[in-house]
């Protein structure tokens, strides 16, 4: 149950409700989150394009390692609401459940690649312990690209 009011989509206006069937398309289900900001169609659609920009484009990383980077952090700081949202959305790529529950309660008993399992180790410490980042968590192998 939301604490903030939500917009229903039988009470939003016909832009806010196309982008609430733009956001249920792309992911299967419409979050209480984007509800929340129907009040707003502007901020709504800029935050749409944000979430979309971010995670939703084959940019950077794979889809599919950005929801398990979500969903190990919406975990790590037992995120009631993220938690769900992204274990749905996981589900939604074809991930296993077993597979997604141990990556919200336990990723390093997760079964993956070692790379991926190197990155969730960083986004951990990036999340508990944001103070003592450094250099080489960044550049664990080093810079070679002439930014100093």
């Amino acid at each position: 149950m939301p604490f903030l009011p939500v917009l229903p989509e039988e009470q939003a206006s016909a832009e806010v409700r196309n982008i609430y069937e733009y956001v249920t398309r792309r992911w299967g289900f419409l979050p209480n989150y984007f509800q929340a900001l129907g009040h707003d169609a502007q901020l709504l659609q800029h935050q749409v394009n944000l979430y979309t920009n971010a995670m939703n484009e084959e940019r950077g990383l794979p889809k599919i390692i950005k929801e398990q980077i979500a969903t190990v952090v919406s975990g790590i700081n037992m995120s009631s609401y993220c938690l769900p949202a992204h274990l749905e959305i996981l589900g939604s790529m074809g991930m296993n459940k077993s597979l997604s529950r141990r990556l919200s309660i336990d990723y390093k008993s997760a079964p993956l690649d070692p790379k991926v399992m190197e990155l969730l180790q960083f986004c951990e410490k990036l999340t508990i312990h944001p103070a003592e980042m450094q250099r080489a968590d960044h550049f664990p192998g080093g810079c070679d690209m002439g930014v100093v």
